[in-house]
């Protein structure tokens, strides 16, 4: 009989999910760094499918994080009578503890972002089936009625359990009467990156331009479906290791007995990697376009709004009077939202100090910086990155 409490406590613990997705991968590092610090446990990981159940079941895990995508595997892990956590927020009235990103502040933020762009026409793609897909569709649309503007949905079930065989008849037939029939320009938000891609080669055989008829703006930033088209695709980045961390974590709580949360534990959105499919602006004053265009070409220097108005070879108060009337907002406050904007990219995805932050997001100096940030964010730049950079 051993003496060591790391063996003689051993806990088994079963990842059932899919390793080809990229937000898998991620997921299954954060799992890992949570599991740099509990030596008793064993890992295992599975694909979410019924036929390797009875291999599971003879395993005999003491706790599972699994892609729950179907009812029947969730009727077989709840048979298992052991710890389940979640991370796929597929099923409605699942019953059991979930982690993942929060699907309605990402379809805030993709309403947001692209109503920043000066759309007027917007779109959404996703799945009807999927709770994470609905909820996103639903924040999206109800940012975007705030503003005034009508949502254009299609639906289209991507999920290999839910539409074996369908995916041709689908991409050849509804999707392109809808997507000829929306109004231009248009941006569209897909809740995955694999439908922003399929429907910028969709865009391609319908001779529609991208981005400057259909702007696309997909969700997991999975590299590999954001860059085997032409145009590259913008995307959401997620915090996939967050998630796999905190489901391990909660995992752990729930095998030493912890009562589950009562709504699942969900995660911010990291922010936007832009690419060449949102790389448009929606406004259809060409005097104003190009003033934001110049703007977000020289916001990061030492841009001043006398340059803007030698740029467009326009009178200053005209040109501030007609900026205002189309934006809402000053020249000088659209410089300032977009270092903001650049600060906080920078925040999240670097581990800079604060003061080479604000010198790269055209700032003299960090007191500056500050001061603008808590005026357009409502908190600090520390506070921040605190709260969005990933574990």
């Amino acid at each position: 009989m051993t003496n060591n409490p790391a063996v003689s406590q051993r806990r088994r613990i079963l990842l059932l999910v899919d390793r080809s997705l990229h937000f898998v991968r991620g997921l299954l590092r954060g799992v890992r760094a949570y599991a740099t610090g509990k030596p008793e446990w064993i890992l295992r990981d599975a694909a979410p499918q019924l036929r390797l159940l009875k291999a599971v079941q003879e395993w005999r895990p003491d706790g599972v994080i699994a892609g729950v995508v179907t009812p029947r595997l969730a009727q077989a892990l709840r048979r298992l009578r052991v710890p389940v956590v979640d991370t796929a927020n597929v099923l409605p009235r699942l019953r059991m503890p979930i982690v993942d990103v929060d699907p309605e502040a990402i379809g805030r933020l993709a309403a947001e972002y692209l109503l920043e762009r000066q759309f007027r026409h917007f779109g959404f793609f996703g799945s009807r089936v999927a709770v994470y897909s609905q909820a996103q569709k639903n924040a999206f649309a109800r940012r975007l009625r705030e503003a005034k503007v009508k949502v254009y949905t299609c639906y289209y079930e991507y999920l290999p359990d839910y539409a074996p065989g369908m995916v041709w008849r689908e991409v050849t037939g509804r999707i392109w009467r809808w997507l000829r029939n929306l109004p231009k320009p248009v941006a569209i938000f897909c809740c995955e990156d694999v439908l922003s891609r399929i429907l910028a080669d969709t865009c391609a055989q319908l001779g529609l331009r991208v981005p400057e008829d259909v702007a696309l703006l997909g969700c997991g930033n999975d590299e590999l479906e954001c860059t085997l088209t032409e145009p590259t695709l913008s995307s959401i980045v997620v915090p996939a290791e967050k998630v796999g961390y905190e489901a391990a974590a909660l995992l752990d709580r729930l095998m030493s007995g912890e009562p589950p949360p009562p709504n699942g534990i969900f995660l911010p959105p990291v922010g936007v990697v832009t690419r060449h499919s949102t790389d448009t602006l929606g406004i259809e004053d060409e005097l104003i376009r190009q003033a934001v265009r110049f703007i977000r070409e020289h916001a990061l220097g030492e841009l001043r709004v006398r340059d803007v108005v030698q740029a467009l070879a326009v009178g200053r108060r005209s040109l501030e009077r007609h900026f205002r009337a189309v934006l809402g907002r000053t020249i000088l406050q659209e410089i300032y939202r977009v270092r903001v904007e650049h600060a906080k990219r920078l925040l999240v995805q670097t581990h800079w100090p604060i003061g080479v932050i604000a010198l790269r997001s055209g700032f003299s100096c960090p007191r500056h910086l500050d001061v603008r940030f808590r005026q357009l964010t409502g908190m600090t730049p520390r506070a921040y990155r605190r709260q969005f950079r990933p574990r």
